[in-house]
Order: structure tokens, then sequence, then C-alpha cells
């Protein structure tokens, strides 16, 4: 979101990853209220407008998590997946393989994913979990103008000798130390499940005419 990222860029330097996330979250608010439109938003929490985002701290050297987003660096990559989001996945990976199993093609369930539908209404459910309260193991966290939890902001530190990160969204299922060979993976995984239901298992395929299953997006910075 536009809003989301012109805040990240205003940040001071010295906020703590608790501040930024009220600073994201006050400014998201700010439009439902501008706009007439917080009443809709409280109402029902699949109306809000939501993202994740993953924010790197150079004066704290933090990674923070705010939602399903991914980062790497020494060899090593760190996720933050939203466990409703694994088991709806595996409800409808399971489903796309019983439908080819029994008379449909790949090609006809990319025009339409059958196992998506299967799992739509609990996919638009699961928006009730984001930011809520209580002890409940499929809460998350995401900016979407409403109160997050410190505790749900996953943070990473990073050492002293590491002198690059790389930021990316879980549009890629395998975040590599370069672009190409992260794109060359995702092209791989395209290739051999284009449905997403077996070594890339998602809550949703390629569809006919897209390029993959997701946006997706990948940054990197080298610390100086």
């Amino acid at each position: 979101m536009e809003i989301v990222c012109e805040s990240i860029q205003h940040l001071d330097a010295n906020i703590t990853s608790a501040e930024a996330a009220n600073k994201l979250t006050n400014d998201i608010r700010q439009l439902y209220i501008e706009n007439d439109l917080l009443e809709n938003a409280i109402a029902k929490a699949e109306n809000r407008f939501t993202c994740s985002a993953v924010i790197f701290s150079k004066r704290r050297r933090e990674i923070w998590f705010i939602g399903d987003c991914q980062c790497r660096f020494g060899g090593q990559t760190y996720t933050n997946e939203k466990l409703v989001d694994r088991i709806l996945a595996d409800i409808r990976c399971d489903a796309i393989e019983y439908l080819l199993r029994h008379g449909h093609t790949i090609e006809d369930l990319q025009l339409k994913d059958l196992g998506r539908a299967f799992i739509l209404d609990a996919l638009k459910d699961q928006c009730n979990f984001q930011n809520s309260k209580g002890d409940n193991p499929f809460l998350y966290a995401v900016i979407d103008g409403f109160p997050i939890d410190e505790g749900m902001i996953k943070t990473i530190h990073v050492p002293p000798h590491i002198h690059e990160v790389v930021l990316a969204s879980d549009g890629y299922p395998v975040v590599c130390d370069t672009l190409d060979a992260t794109e060359k993976e995702l092209q791989r995984l395209l290739k051999t499940d284009l449905l997403c239901y077996s070594e890339n298992r998602c809550t949703k395929g390629v569809m006919a005419g897209a390029d993959s299953y997701d946006d997706r997006t990948y940054l990197k910075i080298e610390i100086k």
C-alpha cells in the first residue's frame, strides 16, 4: 500500500518495532476516518485495508516482521508463516489431488480453482483472526489500522558481521542470495507444480493467463 510505503520511508531511525507498528497503524486508521470508513472496518475485518511488511532497522540492526514476509542473511532464510494459511493450504492441496484423480485436468483447474473454492469461505473468515485478542493459535499480525500486539511482531537480530540482508514477500517460495537465483527457483517450481499443490503447497495456484500464483517483491540491502 502506498500509504504504508510512504510512512516507512519517514520513520525515525531510532524508532522501535512497537513504535513503528503504531505509526503505520495510525496512518491507515486516519485513512478510514478521512473517508468515513471506520465503522465499516470495525464491523467487518474483511473490509479493512490490509498489508504485511518486513522492515530493516539499520540503527538497531533488527528485522521486524508484521505479517507473512521473509528475510535472508548469512545463508539462512527466516519466514513468518501464518498457521491458518498452512492449514487451509493443506486442505486445498488435498482437494486438488482428489480432483486430479477423478477426471479434472491441470488446465481446467487453472480456469477455475475448485480447490480454492473449497476453502474460500474460510479464507474470508480468517480475517477475523488478524490483530485479534485472546489466546488463539490462529491469531496473526498485519497492518490494517487496528492495534498490533507487540508480542506478535517477530524480531530478528542482524549480527555485526552481516553486511547484506534480503527482504522478500511470500510470493517467493524460496529466497536465495540473489534475485536471479530466487527467480530461477520460482520458475522451476512453476513448471513442476503449476497448481501449487505438491512441492509448493499454497492456498492458490497459477491461474490461466497469470505468470505466477502471487505478487512478489525482492530487496537486497547492503549495510555500510
